[in-house]
């Protein structure tokens, strides 16, 4: 059924979620990241380190570069 958390979630190992997670509100992770699978982000997004691209990327609007850039 149903279950509501209304105070803090502290997970030590490994979890897995079989379902949808819904989060509202801002998210703080530290540690890596790791995606399978496709991703949507809607809204802006802030990258203040690097982004490394294995693989081909495709950008379906405008792309921006301020500073330097070497290709």
């Amino acid at each position: 059924g149903a279950a509501t958390l209304n105070s803090t979630l502290a997970v030590a190992g490994d979890a897995t979620f079989n379902s949808d997670v819904g989060i509202s509100g801002d998210t703080t992770m530290s540690g890596d990241l790791g995606v399978s699978g496709d991703t949507t982000l809607d809204g802006a997004a802030t990258l203040n380190s690097t982004l490394a691209v294995a693989g081909d990327a495709t950008f379906n609007s405008d792309v921006g570069i301020s500073g330097d850039t070497t290709m």
